[in-house]
């Protein structure tokens, strides 16, 4: 539903429904393109996108990415997270969740759904341990990598990647830039 290229015009906020959600910059970021909206963290750029996505897409990759239900990791107590219902869900509920608001997931899903893109649009099991060794060393089980499915093409994974590497280079999240990473 966008463009790398495509155009936003962020006026300091977004309508959706009755509400006025804002950005975080004071005035809006202005015109800027998406890989701006991107590299700005900018709500309404965000909000419009999850917008054109509709309901049924943006569950869609919910789903697919593993969030509102347990990663399998195998450890007792993992939570689902909280996604609401797709049913329930309102075009405010959309624009909320398409800025990380009205959704909570767990650090471990969103750690998997990272790894999908880096990946090539994979999403693994994820699994904490490679092998389990004795006191003499010697292995008592391993573990292989288990791809559970495809959330993206490897193309739109390297699209995905190289617009979160420029929120390091030149965006928001210039502080978490690290040489050789």
């Amino acid at each position: 539903v966008v463009r790398e290229e495509d155009r936003f015009y962020d006026p300091g906020y977004a309508s959706v429904a009755d509400r006025r959600i804002r950005c975080w910059k004071p005035g809006g970021h202005g015109s800027q393109s998406f890989t701006e909206v991107v590299m700005n963290s900018c709500n309404p750029g965000f909000i419009e996108v999850g917008l054109r996505l509709g309901k049924e897409r943006f569950y869609k990759y919910l789903q697919a990415f593993g969030f509102g239900r347990q990663t399998g990791l195998g450890l007792p107590g993992e939570a689902r997270g909280i996604v609401i219902p797709e049913e329930q869900a309102t075009n405010l509920n959309l624009a909320t969740m398409s800025i990380g608001q009205s959704v909570a997931v767990t650090p471990i899903q969103l750690l998997t759904a990272t790894c999908a893109v880096a990946n090539g649009g994979v999403l693994m099991r994820p699994q904490l341990v490679r092998e389990i060794r004795d006191s003499a060393g010697n292995v008592v089980a391993s573990f292989q990598p288990q791809p559970l499915r495809r959330v993206l093409s490897p193309q739109q994974a390297r699209q995905v990647a190289d617009l979160l590497c420029s929120v390091v280079l030149k965006g928001t999240g210039r502080n978490a830039f690290i040489e050789g990473y």
